[in-house]
Order: structure tokens, then sequence, then C-alpha cells
């Protein structure tokens, strides 16, 4: 490019010296290969002169060429290329009569000037100031540049930045100096007006200068005053650097704008700011050192260096003292909704923020933040320690002191995988007072127990992308709890977790909110009637994933130890892979299955398996005072459900020492929120080995002598209110059988037709402990009649009962509801032969 400008000056310069020399009749075009030579001989540079050369003497002696081309002679592109529509020289006519050239004002109209990286790497981007060397000096009053244009492409096909409509006028007292100019330009769009002073180079190559750029669309300026030069061939620029405006808002549009980036997500901030830095930069480094920033109330110091080539290098210390997160964040808040009443300037096309770290970048960050203003709190000593090297940013240190006594520290490693980014690290977080972070966190905790959410300590790997939040190897102590293992949190439209962990103890209760009476709100809820949404319709509207243990854990007062819980929720299905206590309450239990249709009606699959150890202790925690519960011993159950609230299939077998029972069949209406009462259709197979044993534990007082096993076989059908049972059952070789209905809703009461029959009455006395031997042998007994009645009152209606050839028939009624019982009866007896 200085070269390039060499170029241009040569032309300048040697076209009024051909036309002093030349007579008045010669044709100045003529000297177009002339002056070619020479211009290629001072820089190496082909020059081409497609329009005429016009020469003048009056009203004063000048000339204009027209269609001026200067390229590199070898075709290289990082030369550049540089086009003129005209270049018009005025020369003063006094110097010029007595053989000096003195040019009072060059113009170019509209110079075109193209540099373009080349494929190799290579662009000529060094700058030098071509002031006069000592010996004959050829003086210029004034220099113009109309609807100039200079375009930098980084690479062949490669986007270009253009600087267009350049209009600038620059003027020199003497060929001494000081050089002055003004002017304007626009870069993609943005109006950038300049003034500018020059001093000649000193001795050792450099000059002072001064300068102004006012930033068109804001009231930004940038202002720089120190020395430029190139000694030794290298271009230096040393001096201070100030830019300042009134709003910073305004500054993003005009980098947002300048960048071709759209305008989206950067925040309206209304602060004035300022930056003012010592600066030392050249072709290849630059370094801002007294370093001061501000922003509102916002102040930063430090330090910014680099180094260009092959690889960038860049270093960043900023010191901050306070920074305003909240207005920073009310400032994004109002950009959204800006951005949301006007789409994105983007020219028609999707913009998709791909993530990219660049390989041949180096740099290192360390900012220190004393005093961040968030969520109206102060976030103190916060800190970033960072590197970025070969495509990737090392988080040495991210630290900062929370509200509530609370320490964050993250440290980790940033890349890009296929455009997308990925942060890979740990995490850990301490708190002496988790309810403030909490609170600080607009996170409501206000109906946990006030001796919950005290301390909290977390260790963790984190992985972060774009979809995912992971925390993996988990350590986390939260009051008296330690948790370990992992979670993640997908970041899409529907809610999607998981959670793989183990507790040690968990008191659940304390951390659940306290109820609080709200009649109103009860009034409203009753009001609302149909309108509300079923209980568990939640479930619906996230996806989930959980693997929990633990080894104790209270939930509304009851004690579960070794818990295993291994579920799935996806699309609103559940799966139950495994659900496992090992002791709660005297019991333990497996089961697994599957749920799906929470928002109407819930439809389930499960199989489950029970133990009840201690039923004693099973009774307490059920508040049922039944002493004969606690006399069972171990029960088990087993089985499985099908269906739903309407209608569940039940199987299920119940077996404790000296029992064992077989129920299948549905039960209906046994979770439906309406107030109907359970409905069953039941087939119930029970047996046992020792029926007198079993009933002996449930009752010491019962001595009875009944004998051998016992079978019974039947259905149960109904509601509690009135049930519809028919049973058979074997036992001591009776066969009994009964059937009708028994109503428990008030009182209990039952109509029921019985039957006993037994080919030894003998027999049948002796297997209850009665010993009778009746002179004739094989006396069968049967019984049949209809028992009616509640608990103190019975009646016995169409009884017809036989011992061997004797028989009974009549009526009876017994009531046991006055001090002394009353029996009333009308029987009827046949012979009874006693010989």
């Amino acid at each position: 490019m200085k070269r390039l400008a060499a170029g241009l000056v040569a032309v300048i310069v040697i076209v009024p010296a051909i036309a002093l020399l030349a007579p008045v009749i010669v044709d100045l075009n003529d000297f177009k290969p002339d002056i070619a030579r020479k211009v290629e001989a001072a820089t190496g540079y082909m020059l081409a002169i497609g329009g005429d050369i016009e020469g003048r003497i009056l009203p004063s002696p000048g000339a204009v060429l027209r269609g001026i081309r200067l390229a590199s002679r070898d075709g290289d592109p990082g030369a550049g290329m540089a086009t003129l529509d005209s270049l018009e020289i005025d020369l003063a006519l006094l110097p010029l009569l007595i053989g000096e050239i003195h040019i009072r004002g060059v113009t170019l109209v509209r110079p075109a000037l193209a540099i373009e990286r080349s494929a190799e790497g290579g662009a000529d981007l060094g700058f030098a100031i071509a002031w006069p060397r000592p010996g004959p000096a050829v003086p210029i009053d004034r220099i113009a540049i109309v609807g100039g244009t200079v375009s930098y492409r980084d690479a062949p096909g490669g986007d270009a930045i253009r600087l267009e409509t350049i209009d600038a006028a620059f003027s020199a007292p003497s060929p001494k100096g000081p050089l002055s100019g003004t002017g304007e330009f626009h870069l993609r769009g943005t109006a950038i007006g300049f003034a500018v002073t020059a001093a000649v180079p000193a001795g050792d190559g450099t000059a002072a200068l001064a300068g102004e750029m006012r930033i068109g669309g804001s009231d930004a300026t940038l202002g720089f005053r120190g020395r430029v030069g190139a000694p030794g061939g290298d271009p230096r620029v040393r001096g201070r650097l100030q830019i300042a405006g009134g709003r910073f808002g305004e500054l993003l549009d005009v980098i947002a704008r300048i960048g071709g980036v759209p305008r989206d997500g950067l925040p309206d901030l209304e602060e004035p700011y300022s930056l003012t830095a010592s600066i030392a930069a050249g072709a290849r480094d630059f370094a801002l050192d007294d370093l001061v920033v501000e922003l509102g109330e916002s102040a930063a110091s430090g330090s910014v260096s680099a180094t260009f080539g092959a690889r960038t290098e860049l270093s960043v210390a900023l010191s901050v003292n306070r920074l305003n997160g909240d207005g920073l964040v009310a400032a994004l808040a109002r950009e959204a909704a800006r951005d949301g009443a006007r789409p994105p300037e983007t020219g028609g096309r999707a913009w998709v923020p791909d993530f990219a770290l660049p390989d041949d970048l180096a740099a290192s960050v360390a900012v220190a933040v004393e005093a961040l203003h968030y969520r109206d709190h102060v976030v103190r000593r916060a800190a970033l320690d960072a590197t970025l090297e070969n495509g990737a940013v090392r988080i040495r240190r991210l630290v900062g002191a929370l509200p509530g006594g609370s320490d964050l520290a993250v440290d980790g490693v940033l890349t890009a995988i296929a455009r997308v980014p990925l942060f890979e690290g740990r995490v850990r977080v301490e708190s002496d007072n988790m309810r403030a972070l909490l609170d600080w966190l607009a996170i409501d905790s206000g109906g946990i127990a006030v001796d919950r959410l005290r301390k909290l300590a977390l260790s963790s790997r984190l992985r972060l992308t774009r979809e995912v939040v992971q925390l993996r190897d988990a350590d986390l102590t939260l009051d008296s709890t330690r948790w370990r293992g992992g979670a993640a949190y997908a970041l899409g439209a529907r809610p999607s977790f998981s959670i793989d962990a183990t507790l040690d103890r968990l008191n659940v209760d304390t951390y659940l909110p306290q109820p609080v009476a709200d009649p109103a709100g009860s009034a409203r809820a009753a009001a609302a009637g149909a309108d509300t949404p079923p209980p568990l319709a939640i479930l619906e509207s996230f996806d989930a994933n959980l693997k929990l243990a633990a080894e104790s854990l209270t939930y509304d007062g009851l004690a579960v130890q070794g818990l295993a819980a291994d579920l799935s929720l996806r699309g609103g299905e559940l799966t139950v892979r495994e659900l496992a206590i090992a002791a709660a309450a005297g019991v333990a239990a497996t089961a697994s299955g599957r749920a799906h249709g929470f928002a109407a009606e819930p439809v389930i699959t499960t199989e489950f398996d029970l133990r009840v150890v201690n039923p004693a202790r099973l009774a307490r925690a059920l508040d049922i005072e039944r002493p004969a519960i606690a006399r069972l011993g171990e029960v088990s159950a087993r089985g499985s459900l099908a269906g739903t609230a309407r209608s569940l299939a039940l199987d299920a077998t119940l077996e404790t020492e000296a029992l064992r029972a077989v129920v299948s069949g549905r039960v209906a209406g046994a979770g439906e929120r309406e107030a109907a009462a359970p409905a069953v259709d039941l087939a119930v197979d029970i047996a046992s080995p020792d029926l007198a044993a079993f009933l002996r534990r449930l009752d010491p007082t019962l001595d009875p002598a009944l004998k051998g096993r016992v079978e019974m076989a039947g259905t149960v059908k109904g509601t509690a209110e009135r049930l519809a049972v028919d049973f058979a059952a074997n036992a001591a070789g009776a066969r009994a059988a009964a059937a009708g209905s028994i109503a428990m809703a008030d009182g209990f009461d039952y109509d029921l037709r019985v039957a006993l029959s037994h080919p030894d009455l003998a027999g049948l006395l002796g297997d209850v402990g009665v010993d009778y031997r009746p002179a004739a042998p094989d006396l069968g007994v049967s019984v049949d009649a209809a028992l009616a009645g509640r608990a103190r009152q019975i009646r016995v209606r169409g009884l017809e009962a036989a011992v061997g050839p004797a028989r009974l028939s009549g009526d009876i009624a017994l009531s046991l509801a006055g001090e002394r019982p009353r029996v009333e009866a009308a029987l009827r007896g046949g012979e009874i032969p006693v010989g």
C-alpha cells in the first residue's frame, strides 16, 4: 500500500515537471510512455493512462489526467490496485516562470483503491507518510479527494470492507508542514467524519499527529494525540487515545451496523461512556496501557495488548470497581421488547449465531470486579481468569462471593464442536445461608421450616451445551443430607430432566411448605368443581428419568429405610422399572409397572410384592387399634393390578404362617375423586392347614378344638354398603356353604342362606373337642337355614336340621340387646329313635 501511495505521488510530481519542460505546442499525451516508465522505475507499479492528458496555461497553469490505473507488475492482489476517473493538478504561475514547480492544488476525482489478501496470506498493509526528504522539495498547498473508495478483501472470494464516498481536503502552509485536513467517508452506511493535523517528521522518522473522528448516528467521538512514523521501515503509532459519547446504546447500534450483524441481543444502554488509554501500535502489534473505561457509574482500569501474524496473541487485564448488572439486565429486556416488535434486519436470511473459536488466536483475559450489583444485592470479588489457545477457552478461575455468605467457583474448558459450544469443567458452591441465596435468586422458600436451608456445599463436574446442563460426580450436602450422583436438565421448549443419585438421610417433611388455612381458597376450589384439572395432569407436561437410592427417608412422619427407585416419564407415559422399600412401618415392598393417561383417566399396569414383617408396627403407623393384627405374624402379598380407577383388575395372593388367600377380579371406583363407594367383583380362595392355631393367634382367649385343614372358596360382589357373597367351605370332613348379602354401611347386618353337613356327627364333635359317642354309628348331620339380622339381633328362618333319622324344623329369634338374652323359637321335631 505504501508503494501504491508512492506511485500516486510520483504521478503528481512527474506530470508538472514534464509540463514545465515541454513547449506549449507539444501534445502532453506524447509523454504517457515516459510518465509510465518514470513511475514504474520509482515505485515498481505499472501506470496506465486511459484518457487524455490536458494541459493549460490560462487562467492558471495545470494539467488533467483521465482514466488512470496503477497496478502491480506481477499482478499480486495483495499489492493492491488503484484507479482514478481523473487527476487534476493546479500550478502556481509565477514560480513556473522562473523554472520552479509549486503545486497549488491536487484533486483526485473518484479514486478507487482495492486491496485483497492473496491465497498465500500476503497483503501490503503498511503505510508511510511521504514527507519531503532533504533537498529540492515540491510544495503542495492542497490535496482534495472527491468520491473516493477503498476496499479490502480478506481472501479471494471473501467479504470486502469498503470505505465509500470519501471526501477530504488536506493542506499545508509549507513543505515543512504542518499538514491538516478534514473529511468524511461512509462505512456500511455509517458516516464517519475526521479532522487531522500532522507535523513534519523529526530526525527519528516520526511526526506529531492529532486527530478526531466523529461517528454518524451517535455522538461518539474518537480522538488521538501522539506521534506516528515508520522508523526503520516499521510503521508505529504512539500517543493518547480517547473515545467518548453520551449514550452507549447508540455506539452499539453503530458497531452492529458496521460489523454487519443484527442488533438483536445487544443491550440498550443509555449511560454515557468514555475510554482513555496510552496506545502504542504498529502493523503487527498494539498495546493499550493506562486504560480507563467508564460506563455510567462503572469504571474499569487495566491494559490490553495484541500481536498479529500467522498467530494473533491478545492479552486483557481489567479491574472494575463496580458493575451495574441490574441496569444491564434492564437494557437487555428493553432490547428484547424492541426486537419483539419488529423482525431482525438480516436481509431476509435466518440468522443463527453459530459458535466458533479461532485456531489462530491465543488470548488471556483477567478481569476482576469488586462489586457487581445484581437483583438489588452485591456480588463481591467476582473474577475471571481465562485463556484461549488452539480453539479452546480454558477458564482457570471464575469466582464470586454471592449473597448469604455464599461462594461460587467454576473452572473448565469451552470448545466448539460442529459450531456448537461445549463447556466441561467443575463447579463449587458453598453457602452459610442458603435461604438468603434463594431469596436473592427470587426462589420462594417461605413455606419451608426456618431451621432448614441453612448449609449448602456442592462440588460437581459440569457439562454445558445449548441443549443440556449436566452435573456429574456431584457431591451435595444440604443441611444434614448428603447427596451424591448426577443430574441433567434439557434446555428445550418441554421441561426435561434426569437424576441419578444416592442419599444418606432426608426428612422430606421439613422441606415441604407448611399448610396454610385458606377458607376463601377452599370455597373457590369447591366452586371451580369440574374445572379443576386432574391432580396427576402435571405429569403430562414434562419428561424425566429418575434413579434414586436413599438409606433413610422420612415422609409424612413415616420413616423409610433402603428406598430405591428407577423410573422414567416420557411423553406422558410413566415406566417404573423398580420401586423398592427395604423397611417402612414394618413393611418391605417392591413394585414395577407402567402408567399413562394422567390428563384424563390414568391407566396402570403394575406388579407388586410386599412383606409385612411387623404387623403391629404397620397398625400403629396406620392408626389402627386392632390387637389381633399385631398377632398375625409375618404377612406377604404379591400380585398385579391393571386398568383404571373405574375398573381395576386385581390378582393377588396373601399369605401368613397359617393362612393363604388368593383374590382375583375387579375393583371399580377405588381411586375416583367422586364420592361413589368402590365396587368389587372378586373371587376368593382361602386355605389354612390349621385354622384353630390361626384363630388362637388372633385371640388367645379362643380355644377352638377344630382340627385339620380348612378350605374356603367363593365370590364377593358389590360395595361396602351391600356385598353379595357366595362361599363354600370344607373343614374337618364337614361341608359348609353361605350365600346372600352383607351390609356394613350402617352398623353390620346380613341376610344369608347357610348350609352345613357331615357324614359322622361323632367325628365332627370330636374334631371340635367334644367327646360324644352315640349308640348308633355313622350318624350324619345336616343343617340348612336362612340367617339374618344385626350384630345383636339374630333370626333363623326355615331351619331344616337332621341328625341321623331325627328331624328338626322351625324359626328362631335371638336378641342380645337387653340385660338378658331373649330367645323366641317355633320348632317342630320328628321321632327320635332311642332303642
